[in-house]
């Protein structure tokens, strides 16, 4: 059993920080690609295998963590599921207008929920789809 650091999980990230499967090649490649789009100050980003992920997350159950990946915000508030892709791109220069479209136009907020579930449902498929690369990482302050 994985032992979390309490004072690990009490701290709070200085910016959104995007929390991700890096034992799943998809995974890999769509953070690499939002962190290749995000700005140092707009957005970090950790894989769970980081001990400060896994601090954040110790208290998911497995079923629900591995659905989806996880925006912690600065206020402490976790968001995962199908409003994480819109979360996290509220915070990403040139993508800011999907996560406008989301929460303002109803059908687009539906549609980009139903294609986060199926591509997250489908994970191991599209993971034949794309470059193998290596986890990223850009650490958050934390306070």
């Amino acid at each position: 059993m994985l032992r979390v650091d309490d004072s690990l999980a009490a701290q709070r990230p200085d910016r959104p920080t995007l929390l991700y499967d890096d034992g799943c090649r998809f995974c890999r490649a769509m953070a690499e690609m939002i962190y290749r789009c995000a700005r140092r100050r707009e957005l970090s980003i950790l894989p769970w295998s980081s001990a400060i992920a896994g601090a954040w997350l110790a208290g998911l159950p497995p079923s629900v963590r591995d659905l989806s990946m996880h925006l912690k915000l600065p206020d402490g508030t976790l968001v995962g599921g199908d409003a994480v892709l819109i979360a996290t791109l509220t915070h990403v220069r040139g993508l800011k207008w999907v996560a406008w479209l989301g929460r303002h136009v109803p059908w687009a907020g539906s549609f980009v929920a139903w294609q986060y579930r199926f591509v997250a449902r489908h994970r191991e498929a599209f993971s034949r789809l794309v470059p193998d690369r290596p986890p990223v990482m850009r650490e958050p302050g934390v306070r």
